[in-house]
């Protein structure tokens, strides 16, 4: 009935001022009986105590409606996100109409009934797509089960092709309370074949030269530790263990930037001749006080991690981050103003750190705006903010600025002065449960489009990520 208040509202306004403007009956020889209208009496409801009051007085109200001290306090925020919101209102009006459609024939149904191969949507499967203006289209499926032992443990595996992969497969299992226990389990084990990485140099030179490289990739990831505390405010603390394999080669000829074996002189670039192996131990922190997962998430996220690369490859270094968010809501879980925070180190002699575990900014998860890997150096820093409004049941919109900068010392980091400003907005599709696709505009030195079903955080499932 909600989605149909907009058409009643328009005719209403169209209808009211007719109404309004409508006069009065008068007596008349045909109609003898009509008489100027009298306004109706107040209506006397009686109450539990006997007597009687009006319908306002009837509520017993402990405490009168009336301004409190939170709308006050959100009167300025509202104010000044109440433009964007207003523009983005009249943008998305088709976006609307079709959601209209996709209700009015009910397609979500239909859709689940092809997607999910048991009634309790635990088992099925769901198609993967990624795209970037830097890297094209990918395709692939993922196929999963999320209670596979009866406790909310999730078990996936997925395929990939196409975009920055020419082929790439995954199998990841989740698990928060192991069977029902306090064992917390998350393992990844993955292979993938790159065809065109993008390299252009250590930090932030002023004039970069772009470079391309081809990467094949072995991984395996496994933490596993006890979750404390219910399950919307839980604290998960383990031991982690971290297996990368990389070997890399020259581009395919189809790939327009330069080889980076020409460009720079690769035996200065540690790693990439011989390829890298490393194995990081370390522990994890998650901490997710978070009301949802979902559209209306509001609250705490915060992920930490710290580790160390034994010699194994001639490679050892010191791995170290964390990730921290915090969404408030400004208005009754509709408006929605997320921060999010995100520092990333390693720490080492120059020589024994591989290229491809440098921190990195750039791409649809860090710094959006820019161009994938486009900036890496020993420390990474990263800060957003991102404004959501509702555009539909199951769809936000979002405005957001990403900030960030790479460098060789901390002292360089936090020159704030040469931090990188990539903005933009878009959608966000899904339900209360989890986000499941994103489509998002954002221009930094260059505009990059992104559409994909799952844009996961910083470090979630990292994996995927370093």
């Amino acid at each position: 009935m909600h989605r149909r208040l907009p058409l009643l509202a328009l005719f209403a306004l169209l209808v009211g001022p007719s109404l309004a403007t409508a006069q009065e009956p008068v007596p008349s020889e045909k109609n003898p009986l009509v008489g100027p209208i009298e306004e109706p009496p107040d209506i006397l409801l009686d109450t539990s105590d006997g007597t009687t009051a009006l319908p306002d007085e009837a509520r017993g109200w402990e405490t009168p409606p009336g301004m409190e001290s939170e709308d006050a306090v959100l009167f300025l925020p509202r104010v000044v996100f109440w433009v964007p919101t207003l523009a983005l209102e009249v943008a998305f009006l088709p976006l609307r109409g079709g959601l209209y459609l996709v209700d009015r024939y009910k397609l979500i149904p239909r859709v689940e009934r092809f997607l999910y191969w048991n009634e309790q949507h635990t088992l099925g499967w769901t198609p993967v797509l990624f795209y970037s203006s830097q890297y094209g289209p990918s395709v692939g499926a993922t196929v999963f089960h999320n209670s596979l032992l009866g406790h909310g443990e999730k078990l996936s595996v997925k395929a990939r092709y196409g975009g920055r992969f020419v082929q790439g497969y995954g199998v990841s299992f989740e698990a928060d309370r192991f069977k029902g226990s306090r064992l917390w389990l998350d393992t990844n084990f993955s292979y993938e074949k790159n065809p065109s990485m993008l390299f252009q140099g250590i930090g932030t030179p002023r004039s970069p030269v772009e470079s391309a490289y081809s990467q094949t990739r072995w991984l395996g990831l496994m933490r596993i530790g006890h979750t404390f505390g219910p399950e919307r405010r839980s604290w998960k603390v383990g031991a982690m263990a971290i297996f990368n394999h990389r070997t890399f080669g020259d581009p395919p000829d189809s790939v327009a930037e330069e080889p980076t074996s020409e460009a720079y002189d690769v035996s200065e670039i540690p790693g990439f001749e011989d390829g890298a192996t490393t194995l990081e131990i370390g522990g994890s922190l998650v901490a997710d006080h978070r009301r949802t997962t979902g559209l209306d998430s509001t609250g705490v996220y915060l992920e930490a991690f710290a580790g160390g690369v034994p010699a194994i490859d001639d490679f050892t270094y010191i791995h170290y981050g964390a990730e921290i968010s915090y969404t408030i809501d400004l208005y009754r879980a509709t408006r929605l103003l997320t921060f999010r925070g995100v520092l990333e180190a390693v720490q080492g002699d120059d020589d024994q750190i591989p290229f491809s575990e440098l921190p990195r900014l750039g791409g649809a998860h860090r710094l959006r705006g820019y161009a994938e890997a486009q900036f890496r150096d020993e420390k990474a820093a990263l800060a957003s903010v991102e404004y959501l409004y509702p555009v539909h049941a199951s769809i936000l919109g979002s405005l957001f600025v990403d900030a960030g900068y790479v460098a060789n010392e901390y002292s360089d980091l936090f020159d704030l002065q040469e931090w990188k400003l990539g903005y933009g907005g878009g959608l966000i599709l899904g339900s209360s449960d989890a986000i499941s696709f994103r489509f998002q505009v954002a221009y930094g030195d260059s505009l990059h489009i992104y559409l994909a079903t799952d844009l996961a955080h910083a470090f979630r499932r990292r994996s995927e990520q370093l």
